[in-house]
């Protein structure tokens, strides 16, 4: 199962560029001023209304020759590395999103803030998140882990795999399905009914309004 593909074929456009407004100039009175076009965070704080007064920070940066990375998630006090290093205009003291590929959908950032973020602070989703994680040791989900591992190692992923596992793979699993960042067939074929019914409690707590 070559996930890299699956996901990079799922990346569609968020949103498109407004027209000009035909007859309109600065200043007309009879014309309404367009609203300015939010966000990928904004977007998904709308999709997703358990998410709505997060107080985080948000970048969009080029993608550089090399670098894989869609988007990033910064936990507050995450300095990065030498390679990565964390952007200076994120505040260090706050949770942030640094955008590489602005043709992302806004589930992708939701997605990130969810598991890398909330998982661990809101009690709810550590609750259904805790639930979630005790199902990785069935078959189904060792299964799936394992190839997200191999793929990740044919891309040149160093880290050993409880390393791996801790730091991405769970994230990356869970975001399959809640965030469909795997397409329907392969859902169908990595994760249990069981593991289904978990993941759409979360799908469910996140799209309520507070």
């Amino acid at each position: 199962m070559d996930f890299s593909s699956l996901m990079n074929s799922l990346m569609q456009p968020t949103a498109t560029a407004r027209p000009e407004m035909a007859g309109y100039t600065p200043g007309d009175s009879t014309e309404p001023t367009p609203e300015p076009t939010k966000n990928l965070l904004q977007q998904a704080q709308d999709m997703y209304p358990r998410l709505k007064g997060l107080d985080y920070g948000y970048k969009e940066s080029p993608q550089t020759e090399g670098d894989k990375r869609q988007l990033e998630h910064w936990t507050a006090g995450e300095p990065g590395d030498d390679k990565y290093p964390r952007p200076s205009d994120l505040p260090l003291d706050k949770h942030s999103i640094e955008v590489f590929n602005k043709d992302i959908k806004p589930s992708d950032v939701a997605g990130d803030i969810v598991s890398h973020h909330l998982v661990n602070e809101d009690p709810t989703l550590k609750k259904i998140n805790k639930e979630f994680e005790s199902t990785l040791s069935s078959p189904t989900g060792k299964t799936a882990l394992r190839e997200l591992y191999a793929e990740a190692l044919s891309e040149g992923e160093e880290r050993p795999y409880k390393q791996w596992l801790d730091q991405t793979g769970k994230a990356q699993y869970l975001r399959g399905y809640a965030f469909d960042q795997f397409p329907k067939k392969s859902q169908d074929k990595f994760y249990s009914k069981q593991q289904k019914k978990i993941l759409d409690k979360m799908k469910s707590y996140l799209k309520e309004e507070e």
